[in-house]
C-alpha cells in the first residue's frame, strides 16, 4: 500500500471515529494511566477521575504552511487530535482525590478502578452502552460514599441524581440483548447485525431475535426487511445444525443477554475452553452464567468477563420489560460476588468471612434498587 493510500485511510478512520461522538448525548470518561498514586509495581491499576457530557466536537485540523508534497503524502497534513468540550460542571463531576491526600483510608474508599481494565487501555476509545453503565454505576457508588463522608467539594446529592438519570438513560440503548450482534458474528451472519440493531432501536429486539433463530432453525424461510440469498441461508442452517443442543441453547437464550465479544463467545464454546480457565461444562453455564465471571481467563490480562457484565444481563432494568434470570439474593450471584472479592485480595491466603461479605454488601448497596441486597454469614452455610 502506498503512503498516500495509507494516510487517506487513516484520515477516513479518524473521521469515522470522531463521527460517532454526538454532542449533548455522548459521555466523556476521564482516567489516569498506570503512573498514578494508587498504582504499585505489583498491582498496576488505572484509576477513574471523572465524567461529563459532551458539549461540542471541534473542527477537523490540518497543519498550516505545508508543502504540496507533504499534503499529497499525508492526506492534506491532517492532525489526529480534535478538541472536545463538555458540559462540566453542569453535567459532570470529578472525584476529589486531592482533598484526601493525607487520609489513605478515605482515599481507598473513594478510589474508583474500572472493573474491566481493558476500557482504559488506550488514549481514547469508544465504549459500548453496557461498559458505560458499569462505569456510571461505579461513580454512583463513590458519590454515595462521599455523601456519607460529608464531603463538601461538590453538591454530591445533585451529582447522585444526575448519575441515576444517566443509568436509566443508558439502559435504553443497551437493551435486553446487547450480545446479539456478537452471536451473529460467531455465525458469520454479519449482514443481519445492522438489521437487528435497527429493529432493536424500534423496540423489537426480542421479536427480531426470535425471528433470526427461527430462520436458523428452518422454522421460517424469510424475514421481512432482511434479504438473504439461498446459498447463504443453506450455510446458516448447516452451521446451526453443527452445534450441539447445549451450545444452541447458549447461543439462543443465554449469550444474547450479555455484552460479550464474539471472540469470547467462541473461546467459551470451543472444546479447548479450559485453556481460558473454564473448567465447568457448557450445561453448567446454561444453568449459572455467573460461572463466566468466576472462571473465564482471556488471552491477555485485559481480556476478562467482569461480574457486572453478567449481572446486568441476569438482572436487567425492569423498565425494559424483560424477565430477570435471578433474584437479588440468589446463591449463584452471591458466590460470584465472593469470588470477585477474593480475586482482588491477592496479598492474603485467607480472609475472614465477615470481611468478604462486608465488601460484597458495600458493592450491592449502591446499585440500583432492584439489584440491592444485604447478605450475612448464614448465607455461606445455606448456599
Amino acid at each position: 500500500m502506498s503512503w498516500t493510500l495509507c494516510y487517506d485511510q487513516r484520515l477516513a478512520n479518524a473521521r469515522a471515529y470522531f463521527g460517532e461522538i454526538e454532542p449533548n448525548r455522548k459521555l466523556n470518561f476521564y482516567y489516569a494511566n498506570y503512573s498514578n498514586p494508587f498504582s504499585e509495581d505489583e498491582a498496576k491499576r488505572y484509576v477513574l477521575i471523572g465524567l461529563s457530557r459532551v458539549k461540542a466536537l471541534g473542527e477537523e485540523l490540518f497543519y498550516e504552511s505545508c508543502s504540496k508534497e507533504v499534503k499529497e503524502k499525508y492526506a492534506g497534513g491532517f492532525i489526529w487530535q480534535r478538541a472536545i468540550t463538555s458540559h462540566y460542571p453542569d453535567q459532570g463531576l470529578r472525584l476529589p482525590y486531592h482533598a484526601y491526600r493525607d487520609s489513605p483510608e478515605v482515599l481507598q474508599r473513594i478510589a474508583l478502578f474500572p472493573e474491566n481494565p481493558r476500557l482504559c487501555k488506550y488514549a481514547t476509545r469508544h465504549l459500548n452502552d453496557d461498559d458505560a453503565l458499569g462505569l456510571v454505576e461505579g461513580f454512583h457508588r463513590v458519590v454515595l460514599d462521599l455523601l456519607e463522608l460529608g464531603d463538601t467539594t461538590e453538591d454530591w446529592a445533585q451529582r447522585a441524581r444526575w448519575l441515576e438519570t444517566l443509568i436509566a438513560e443508558l439502559w435504553q440503548p443497551r437493551g435486553l440483548l446487547p450480545g446479539m450482534p456478537s452471536v451473529l458474528k460467531v455465525f458469520s451472519f454479519e449482514k443481519a447485525i445492522p438489521f437487528f440493531k435497527q429493529r432493536a432501536l424500534e423496540g423489537q429486539e426480542i421479536q427480531v431475535r426470535d425471528a433470526l433463530f427461527a430462520l436458523k432453525e428452518e422454522k421460517i424461510q424469510t424475514i421481512p426487511g432482511l434479504k438473504v440469498e439461498k446459498n447463504e441461508l443453506k450455510d446458516i442452517h448447516r452451521r446451526w445444525k453443527l452445534r450441539d443442543k447445549v451450545s444452541q441453547r447458549l447461543l439462543r437464550d443465554v449469550f444474547p443477554r450479555f455484552a460479550l465479544r464474539a471472540d469470547q463467545i467462541s473461546k467459551i464454546l470451543n472444546d479447548t475452553r479450559e485453556q481460558n480457565g473454564i473448567t465447568s461444562s457448557l450445561r453448567a453455564i446454561t444453568k449459572n452464567p455467573y460461572i463466566l465471571s468466576e472462571q473465564y481467563q482471556g488471552d491477555d490480562p485485559d481480556d476478562i468477563i467482569p461480574w457486572g457484565t453478567i449481572d446486568r444481563g441476569m438482572t436487567p432494568s425492569p423498565e425494559l420489560g424483560g424477565d430477570a434470570l435471578t433474584k437479588a439474593d440468589d446463591g449463584r450471584r452471591f458466590r460470584a460476588l465472593l469470588v470477585e472479592v477474593l480475586k482482588r485480595e491477592d496479598s492474603h491466603v485467607f480472609i475472614p468471612g465477615d470481611f468478604v461479605i462486608a465488601a460484597v454488601n458495600h458493592r450491592l448497596s449502591h446499585l440500583p434498587e432492584w439489584k440491592r441486597f444485604s447478605f450475612h454469614e448464614q448465607y455461606l452455610d445455606a448456599d
